[in-house]
């Protein structure tokens, strides 16, 4: 039995003010959500950046593609439902199936499609689509095309501004001569050339060297087409660039080649005198340009004397671009300190290639303009030489071997066969008549 005075837990609890009061907020709460789940106004919320979903299938049957700005690919779209039901935690924009009207392409130009949506979640039976925005959106279409067009460099800068001093703005190349472009065929048709343009920061001026820029891409068009759906997919890798190339004001001294020259003589050697002797060129910066190439000089045309060549600025050999105006080149190369000796062709060694083995073959210098051959070298050299020492090489391929008889022909590989080779040469030109005779049958 409870002792008299003493309140059982029950009674406190009900006579504590403190208890009272949660219970009769808790009991508040739970009425306010319960009338607000199941009494309130729906409400409405925009999911903003929903991408649309085109039907491809019209490529696949007419051969015609869409285009489109990426942009233009998101919408917002407005739902309605009860608070709890259509937050972000419920539906966000992946539970959102935004498609256009489907529509017959059969040429080229836009198309006004209307948008619709639907919501795809577990959800989606208590949610309802508002409206699209914008409802419809506009595609152009076209048939797919790939091209190859040539690329134009270009510079926004003043070029005067891009050098100074010794230095010249000489030329801009792009990074790719030509480029692959894809779009609609209705463009492409129009579009004449594709440019890469650069600009030179002027931190960078004023240039000394060739210097890469990275350029962007432009169109050129013939008609009133815009590059709106054009892409180059070879330049998403390779950024676009432009070199502007810059030429520097040199001295440099002239200079010869030699060949067929013993290895005793160089076109370094002091019997050598070029007039003039040096020159002032617009060369590459950054390359070594040293010699400006005169000409090349072939030994057989050196004979035992003082010999001159004049060379026009157009005949030189050099790809330089001169500043000074120079008509011409005197080019002096003095052998009079050596000798010549001379030789009867029947009395060097003859070889032949080419040989037919049903002819025999022979030289006839008898009616020729040089009708002995002629070395020049050092007189100690020559005086070691002997006629057998001067191959003289047949080429029998230059004569039919249907028929006997002779044909003029030019013998150009005659050799110095000794150690004289090394400083001592043959000089002149030669032609002799080639004589085929057919060998003797045995029986």
């Amino acid at each position: 039995m409870m002792k008299k005075g003493k309140k059982s837990f029950s009674e406190k609890l009900i006579y504590n003010n403190k208890f009272v009061m949660f219970i009769s907020v808790a009991l508040a709460i739970i009425i306010w959500a319960s009338v607000k789940i199941n009494y309130s106004n729906d409400i409405t919320r925009v999911v903003s950046d929903v991408r649309i979903s085109l039907n491809t299938s019209t490529s696949s049957e007419t051969g015609y593609k869409y285009f489109v700005d990426e942009e233009q690919l998101y919408v917002d779209v407005e739902i309605s439902g009860k608070a709890y039901n259509i937050n972000s935690n419920v539906i966000d924009k992946e539970d959102i199936i935004v498609t256009a009207s489907e529509v017959y392409v059969d040429a080229a130009g836009y198309k006004l499609l209307s948008l619709s949506a639907r919501i795809e979640s577990g959800n989606a039976g208590a949610a309802q689509i508002v409206s699209v925005i914008p409802s419809t959106i506009a595609v152009y279409y076209d048939r797919e095309v790939t091209d190859t067009f040539n690329v134009e460099a270009q510079i926004t800068n003043d070029t005067s501004t891009l050098v100074t001093g010794d230095y010249i703005f000489s030329d801009l190349l792009p990074s790719k001569k030509t480029v692959e472009i894809t779009g609609p065929e209705s463009v492409l048709s129009q579009l004449e050339k594709v440019v890469f343009s650069a600009t030179a920061d002027s931190a960078l001026l004023p240039l000394t060297e060739n210097t890469a820029l990275n350029a962007e891409v432009k169109y050129s068009f013939i008609g009133t087409a815009d590059a709106y759906y054009l892409s180059c997919p070879e330049l998403e890798k390779d950024t676009p660039k432009v070199t502007v190339v810059v030429k520097a004001h040199k001295t440099i001294p002239t200079a010869i080649k030699y060949v067929n020259q013993p290895s005793a003589y160089t076109p370094d050697d002091d019997n050598i005198e070029i007039s003039p002797e040096q020159v002032k060129i617009l060369g590459s910066t950054g390359s070594n340009e040293n010699r400006y190439l005169v000409q090349t000089i072939d030994f057989r045309e050196l004979s035992n004397v003082k010999n001159v060549f004049e060379f026009t600025s157009e005949e030189t050999q050099s790809n330089d671009k001169l500043i000074d105006e120079i008509d011409a080149f005197t080019v002096t190369i003095d052998f009079s300190h050596m000798s010549s000796k001379r030789f009867n062709p029947t009395e060097c060694t003859m070889v032949s290639v080419g040989e037919d083995d049903e002819y025999e073959y022979s030289l006839d210098f008898s009616s020729a303009e040089n009708k002995e051959i002629t070395v020049i070298g050092p007189r100690e050299s020559l005086s070691l030489l002997s006629a057998k020492d001067i191959q003289i090489e047949i080429n029998a391929d230059t004569l039919a071997k249907a028929r006997s008889g002779g044909q003029a022909v030019e013998v150009s590989n005659i050799t110095i066969q000794s150690e004289q080779k090394n400083d001592c040469w043959i000089y002149g030109a030669y032609t002799a008549t080639l004589i085929a005779t057919p060998k003797a049958v045995t029986e």
